[in-house]
């Protein structure tokens, strides 16, 4: 099955938690972004949204339980319902483009990273930061959760590994 629907390149991929959908993250830099999502069995586009953040999605991760979002472009995080496809919150905490996002196993805290050197970390209802950290670095790449923890870690630019907890 070949997909031919999207805007400029594709930057960022994620499948949803049952494998029904993928999404996938892209546009031209500094000019647009958007997302489509696409019915894996099918192929057939179920839904586009369309970034308004001037730039191309860098990264995405689906919420555990399937229902968000999380969309990183240019140096905004932003959750979308994937039901209607409207932005839910937004934040834009980051001084440079957003390299990662992800979602603790429980879906109560959401992680970004960019190339700022800066970690943040929300907890998502109500949505609050609680916690940001810099890197000495100066930029971060990766950032992952460790299982049904409040661990997570985050890959710098100059290859260490950091890790953090983030208490939700």
């Amino acid at each position: 099955m070949l997909f031919r629907s999207f805007v400029d390149r594709v930057l960022a991929l994620a499948f949803s938690p049952d494998g029904k959908l993928l999404a996938a993250g892209g546009g031209e830099s500094t000019v647009n972004g958007d997302v489509t999502l696409v019915a894996t069995e099918t192929g057939a586009v179920v839904r586009r949204i369309p970034v308004p953040h001037g730039d191309a999605v860098s990264c995405l991760a689906f919420a555990p339980d399937g229902r968000r979002l999380a969309i990183g472009a240019n140096r905004v995080v932003a959750v979308y319902d994937v039901a209607t496809g409207r932005a839910e919150q937004a934040f834009d905490e980051h001084g440079g483009r957003v390299m990662a996002v992800d979602w603790n196993a429980a879906g109560t805290a959401l992680a970004s990273v960019a190339a700022d050197g800066k970690a943040c970390v929300w907890k998502t209802s109500p949505w609050e930061m609680i916690e940001s950290v810099t890197l000495a670095s100066g930029a971060a790449v990766g950032v992952r959760y460790r299982g049904p923890t409040d661990t997570f870690v985050v890959a710098e630019g100059d290859g260490r590994v950091q890790i953090g907890r983030a208490p939700v």
